[in-house]
């Protein structure tokens, strides 16, 4: 059986569909001719040209240059009724190399077509051979291009995106939404730093399948742009935290309540040990004579009797050095039973520099006490000290500090008054008589 074929449309670069992402090639379509000769009565048909049709076919298409061979693909097809086929090379099985690796150039490259009719067991048959040129165009999206509509969903994985190569300029507004995102394919090193701002986030559409565990980490988050519309219900959970990351400036006032605080079990009390660890631990463990130790705490722990402070409770020890100060002590409660003593015949004192000292009250002798000037006396019951009549002079009093009311009546006598310093100002009237 000797086979021809017709090529009805000539092979052609890709169509404007190419432009919207569809796989590319090179478009072929044939009508495939049997030439072997048909008896008919009386007479022998040799040059009968009859449509294959409906038969199992399978190509072989190659795409070489001038020296090396760059794709080798194959292709089965069923011909349809008139012998036709159509098919994109590019959308075979490939033998050697891929389609998408041919270096398109400018450069001369020829495609060789060959035919194998599964019927007839005869193998690959040479069926056309033409030069191909093939020149693409410069494609490439523009800033914000891709929307929700063009992506297929779960089309973006994390192996499609090179690592921080996703930023806010890329991505128009409201075009990832969850739908598009294959769960868990979004990890830390695919985010940009500062690259996801509130405007990229549809409200509630990022949620826990969305997110790989300890993808979010600090430095992908800009300062107070995830908001509470920003998260869905129960989007957030441990598993996507990553461990230590929350700090006191993290959590709101009034944040953790009691729904928030996992339960460690029934009748536990949630407790710190010895190194400050927090755990629970059972109730009862709390009993009265764990908790008050009889001493310095007293009680049962309960609403009719609650621990306190036993009376006599507070040792000394108890109390750290200069942990009294006082406005810790109410007026008038330190009595002379709460001083310390310093010994017998003492008198406390301070110092010259304010220091408080216990010295021997035989150091406060009269002599030492009374200067037998300005004070005079023995500092005894029957000889007290006192001010010494005349004893005041000018020096001892501060300038301007003796005031009427310091003045007894008839106090101030001719001989207490400088001469010469009294002045009109200084006379009250009317009630004085004047004579000159």
């Amino acid at each position: 059986m000797n086979l021809v074929h017709k090529t009805i449309l000539s092979l052609f670069l890709l169509s404007a569909s190419f432009l919207y992402a569809q796989t590319p090639g090179l478009n072929y379509q044939a009508v495939i001719l049997n030439t072997e000769t048909i008896e008919v009565p009386g007479t022998d048909i040799t040059t009968n040209q009859i449509p294959l049709g409906l038969e199992e076919v399978v190509f072989r298409f190659t795409i070489s240059n001038d020296t090396d061979l760059e794709y080798l693909e194959e292709q089965s097809v069923t011909t349809d009724a008139n012998g036709m086929v159509s098919l994109t090379v590019g959308e075979g099985t490939p033998l050697r190399f891929r389609f998408s690796d041919i270096v398109w150039n400018g450069q001369a490259k020829y495609l060789n077509v060959e035919i194998n009719i599964i019927k007839n067991n005869e193998g690959f048959t040479f069926l056309d051979s033409r030069k191909i040129l093939y020149v693409p165009n410069p494609f490439h999206v523009p800033d914000s291009g891709i929307t929700t509509i063009m992506l297929a969903d779960y089309a973006v994985t994390s192996i499609k995106i090179a690592d921080e190569n996703v930023t806010t300029a890329k991505l128009a507004n409201d075009a990832v939404d969850t739908a598009k995102i294959l769960d868990e394919t979004i990890l830390a090193e695919d985010i940009a730093s500062g690259a996801i701002t509130t405007d990229e986030l549809l409200d509630e559409t990022i949620t826990s399948a969305d997110i790989a565990d300890n993808a979010i980490t600090t430095t992908k988050i800009l300062n107070e742009t995830i908001t509470e519309a920003k998260l869905a219900n129960d989007a957030v959970t441990t598993t996507k935290i990553v461990d230590a990351t929350i700090s006191t400036a993290d959590i709101a006032d009034n944040a953790i309540t009691n729904a928030k605080i996992a339960s460690g079990g029934a009748d536990k009390v949630l407790v710190t040990d010895g190194t400050g660890a927090v755990e629970w631990i059972y109730k009862t463990s709390l009993s009265a004579a764990a908790v008050a130790d009889g001493n310095s705490i007293e009680g049962s722990g309960t609403t009719a009797d609650p621990f306190k402070v036993k009376n006599d409770g507070i040792l000394v020890d108890m109390i750290a050095d200069n942990a009294v100060t006082t406005d810790e002590i109410a007026n008038n409660t330190i009595t002379t039973a709460d001083i310390a003593t310093g010994g017998t015949d003492k008198v406390l004192v301070t110092d010259g520099s304010g220091a408080v000292a216990w010295i021997d009250k035989s150091s406060l002798s009269a002599a030492a006490l009374a200067d037998g000037i300005s004070i005079e006396g023995a500092g005894t019951t029957a000889n007290p000290f006192k001010v010494k009549d005349l004893g005041i002079v000018t020096t001892m009093i501060a300038n301007a500090n003796v005031t009427e009311e310091k003045l007894a009546d008839d106090a101030v006598t001719t001989d207490k008054i400088l001469n010469a310093t009294i002045l009109a100002e200084d006379i009250a009237s009317p009630g004085m008589k004047k004579y000159w």
